[in-house]
């Protein structure tokens, strides 16, 4: 006999499902804890006797980064406006993990300079 999962069992089961399609709105899940992004799919699982039970998505999407990286002219001014040395060093490191551009490079180098001379 296939075990049958209760409502709330299966809403907690889900979150996993949730975490492996994160952009997913909802699943649509059997009583035999099979779950599914089609709705169809799932009744036909299900087959005459089954039961599917839609589940919301609960928790929100990632929010989607904007690929285009910023332009070296948008770096370099906002390079200026950096507070502190260990916030142009982490840009530093991102620079040079993302394009490794020397003209950005060399403006956060003289920032640092800059937060230096101040102090």
């Amino acid at each position: 006999m296939k075990k049958s999962y209760s409502k709330s069992q299966l809403q907690d089961k889900a979150k996993a499902v949730f975490k492996d399609y994160p952009t997913a709105t909802s699943v649509f899940a059997t009583t035999d804890s099979q779950f599914f992004l089609n709705q169809n799919r799932a009744e036909l699982h299900a087959g005459k006797k089954g039961a599917v039970i839609e589940i919301e998505n609960e928790f929100e999407a990632p929010e989607k980064t904007d690929s285009k990286s910023k332009t070296a002219k948008e770096l370099i001014a906002e390079a200026k406006t950096i507070e502190t040395i260990e916030a142009v060093e982490a840009a530093i490191v991102l620079e040079t993990e993302g394009d490794n551009r020397t003209t950005v490079l060399a403006a956060y180098n003289a920032r640092i300079e800059e937060l230096k001379a101040d102090n």
